[in-house]
């Protein structure tokens, strides 16, 4: 049986930890593949401007297009916004017609508010759980988090009973890049971004993007 990936995200732009965590949920859980899926209508950054899907599309398709295992879906641009992850997951699963089992990639950031997920539960049911700790996070609290969700298990590995899904935590760190100060470097008229692949800068060079207001 395959195992699948699904790393969802704003990816405004994409950035070098967004691939990094791709790799470590790869080999970690030794997935076959995993699937880049930009989010078209966030609903957690409705009141915020997020740059054209089709732009943050083609930076992630720019972005991973040296490594096989990584694939990009524009699923969401299906959906009527706002796009919320079991949305998306039905949409995606269902238009599988092979065995898989899927693994939800999100940091630990993430995963603390996913109380506040549009039908949290029935997401926790579809798929299994990939968390990366964040900087500061502490493992006594996110493992106590964990068992108030219904999983049971010690360290890195935990199982749900009910559902029979189960959540992985990563042994490493993720390098700390952010979206957000690459697009204020860019505001600002810096020309270098170590945390981007060269494709994408280039990309956001030719389109102006991040450095004016229309796009």
């Amino acid at each position: 049986m395959q195992r699948v990936g699904l790393l969802g995200g704003t990816f405004d732009p994409v950035h070098v930890g967004h691939l990094e965590l791709g790799r470590l949920a790869l080999q970690k859980c030794r997935l076959t593949r995993v699937i880049f899926i930009p989010s078209a209508s966030p609903p957690h950054k409705l009141r915020h401007r997020v740059t054209a899907f089709h732009h943050r599309a083609a930076m992630l398709r720019l972005a991973v297009a040296e490594e096989s295992r990584f694939q990009v879906s524009e699923i969401e641009a299906q959906l009527t916004p706002p796009s919320y992850t079991i949305d998306t997951l039905a949409l995606l699963l269902g238009t599988k017609k092979t065995q898989a089992e899927y693994y939800f990639i999100i940091g630990s950031d993430a995963f603390f508010d996913i109380r506040l997920w549009h039908e949290y539960q029935q997401v926790l049911a579809k798929v299994h759980l990939i968390i990366a700790a964040r900087q500061g996070t502490q493992q006594p609290e996110l493992q106590d988090f964990i068992r108030s969700l219904g999983y049971e298990g010690q360290g890195d590995s935990w199982h749900n009973t009910d559902n029979g899904t189960k959540i992985v935590l990563l042994d490493r760190e993720v390098v700390p890049a952010s979206s957000s100060a690459i697009r204020n470097n860019a505001r600002c008229g810096e020309s270098s971004f170590e945390d981007v692949p060269s494709a994408v800068k280039q990309y956001m060079q030719k389109y102006k993007l991040y450095c004016r207001e229309e796009e």
